[in-house]
């Protein structure tokens, strides 16, 4: 304090310890020391949290002061002083847990999970845009694992994924004949239930274990799947075998659906009921071709 009575400021206070040989140091000084010598926070395990609105990173951390703790969702990797989207978010376990509609914090905290992953999107497809437009037009529907093959192929090629698919185009000197096998709807999702019960009786939910102590992640895009990702659920204990089998079968059916109407695209596609009568259309094209040659 000064004669005058006012606070004493740093200048005043460096003349006050040479008078006095004293030591000094500001609060800056002990900040900086502090976070060099002091951990306030622990960090936990990083663990990949596959959600509703896409993959994140999830870090936990644990404040030392008081045991709070705290966690992180961590989209994809940036630069220093790059601008990028950020939400902190107070915990609310009503809103957040249970969708209270006297808040609008669950609502919040996922609105801002849909716009930094969308945002995670926009700068890989800008990237894809940037070095291989004509793979980038190709997947103007932007999806995330179609882009990351294209880069992916580029980052680790060299090469531009739509060139190498320009080269892989060659005329053929033949014709190409598509057979499709069609069964009525209800023989064909008997087998496919069937099948499913046979997938399961063979070792299904064993199979997926051991694939994952061998190490691998359950975020792998091949356990995404369908079996694979109904029986990951079921080994976590969120659903029961039953509904295991059910959403397995569901799934499958859907599939094969699709995959019937991108068949049906195609313009020289023969339909047949059984593939022994493959055989026989064979013969008669050959047959047919044999006769135009003569």
């Amino acid at each position: 304090m000064n004669e005058d009575g006012t606070m004493a400021r740093l200048p005043e206070l460096i003349e006050l310890a040479k008078k006095f040989k004293l030591k000094i140091i500001s609060i800056a000084d002990l900040i900086s020391y502090r976070l060099r010598t002091e951990s306030l926070v622990e960090m936990g395990v990083e663990v990949n949290m596959p959600t509703a609105y896409g993959d994140f990173r999830l870090i936990p951390f644990r404040q030392i002061s008081n045991g709070m703790e705290h966690v992180a969702l961590i989209k994809g990797t940036w630069e220093k002083d790059e601008p990028i989207l950020v939400r902190v978010h107070s915990s609310c376990m009503t809103g957040d847990i249970f969708g209270s509609q006297r808040c609008e914090c669950g609502e919040q905290l996922h609105e801002a999970m849909q716009l930094i992953e969308k945002e995670g999107k926009e700068v890989l497809y800008d990237k894809l845009v940037e070095i291989d437009p004509v793979a980038a037009q190709k997947y103007d529907d932007k999806n995330p694992r179609r882009v990351m093959r294209a880069l992916e192929y580029y980052y680790s090629k060299g090469k531009k994924l739509s060139d190498a698919h320009i080269q892989s185009i060659k005329e053929k000197e033949f014709k190409i004949i598509y057979f499709g096998v069609q069964k009525p709807r209800e023989i064909l999702y008997d087998l496919i239930n069937e099948r499913v019960l046979n997938m399961w009786e063979a070792g299904l939910e064993n199979e997926t274990k051991n694939i994952l102590e061998m190490g691998y992640p359950e975020t792998l895009n091949s356990l995404q799947t369908v079996g694979y990702k109904e029986t990951l659920s079921y080994i976590k204990g969120n659903i029961t075998k039953e509904e295991a089998i059910y959403l397995i079968q569901r799934n499958t059916r859907r599939y094969a659906k699709r995959q019937m109407t991108w068949f049906r695209s195609l313009e020289n596609i023969i339909w047949i009921e059984n593939r022994e009568d493959i055989i026989k259309y064979l013969k008669q094209i050959v047959s047919r071709e044999t006769l135009k040659d003569e």
